[in-house]
């Protein structure tokens, strides 16, 4: 048992730095082709949000807003496509959803304190659903907001 011990590791070596080595072979038939038109985009759309301030609406413990109606997420969208919700952080530059923020400020007794607000959306067929919720559960009034909607089939 002691030698197996010290025969495996010099086993494993040679198993995986000393492999065979050869001319490469020839190259294979070339598969069949294709059908026209598999994989390639159909439908792109984008859709920019704005959701000012007083349109949130407060629930437990997060606000949210509801975009109906949108006729670009329609059901071969929704079940065959790509829905990918980004914000805007500023006018140059945007990042997937979700966005997690962390934050700290200094609170009435002079202490640190930290928490998270996270940025979030739910799609449906013709509906979208934004969310911002922070991890103390406390609510912030939030400055105007824009977001954007790729659809793509």
């Amino acid at each position: 048992m002691k030698k197996l011990i010290y025969i495996l590791p010099l086993l494993l070596f040679a198993m995986f730095f000393c492999g065979c080595k050869g001319d490469r072979g020839p190259m294979g038939p070339a598969g069949p082709a294709g059908a026209d038109g598999v994989g390639e985009v159909t439908y792109f759309k984008t859709i920019d949000v704005t959701i000012k301030s007083g349109d949130w609406v407060e629930e437990n413990g997060y606000l949210s807003y509801t975009l109906e109606n949108v006729t670009e997420i329609t059901d071969d969208v929704f079940n065959y496509g790509m829905i990918v919700t980004y914000i805007y952080t500023d006018d140059e530059t945007i990042t997937q959803l979700p966005r997690v923020l962390h934050r700290s400020d200094i609170n009435e007794n002079g202490e640190t304190v930290y928490w998270t607000t996270t940025f979030d959306a739910e799609i449906s067929p013709y509906k979208v659903s934004f969310f911002a919720s922070n991890s103390d559960f406390q609510i912030d009034d939030l400055s105007e907001l824009k977001f954007k909607i790729v659809c793509i089939l």
